[in-house]
């Protein structure tokens, strides 16, 4: 669907963060069974992390979740079970993305996670 074509991110760093001059390990939250949108990730895993040992996260949004909802569906309950899989897939390729970009931000080193849905996520992105 279009509206799961576009990744959304949010990305929390300290507040004297020097983006691209400054280094510092990062890492990258998927969103568990449900999560819609970014508070829950926000301030349960990111602020913690970067309270408690200075670590930046990119807390991405998955296909068919918040946003990238397609308008008919009704909360996080995909249509088919190949949506599944397409939003492993979509994951997947995001995280090489998003990867790529961190390195070349001095965004590092990265640690994929997240919980249920997200830590299975974390792992498929992991192999790729």
């Amino acid at each position: 669907p279009p509206e799961a074509a576009t990744a959304h991110f949010q990305l929390v760093l300290p507040r004297d963060h020097r983006f691209g001059v400054d280094s510092i390990p990062i890492g990258i939250c998927y969103a568990g069974t449900g999560d819609q949108g970014f508070t829950r990730r926000r301030m349960l895993t990111a602020v913690p992390l970067l309270r408690d040992y200075r670590i930046g996260t990119i807390i991405i949004e998955s296909p068919y979740y918040g946003l990238r909802k397609p308008k008919h569906q009704n909360g996080s309950s995909l249509f088919y079970v190949t949506d599944l899989f397409v939003m492993g897939g979509a994951l997947m390729f995001e995280t090489m993305v998003l990867l790529y970009w961190c390195e070349k931000m001095k965004l590092g080193p990265a640690i994929l996670h997240g919980f249920s849905l997200g830590g299975h996520m974390a792992s498929l992105c992991f192999t790729t």
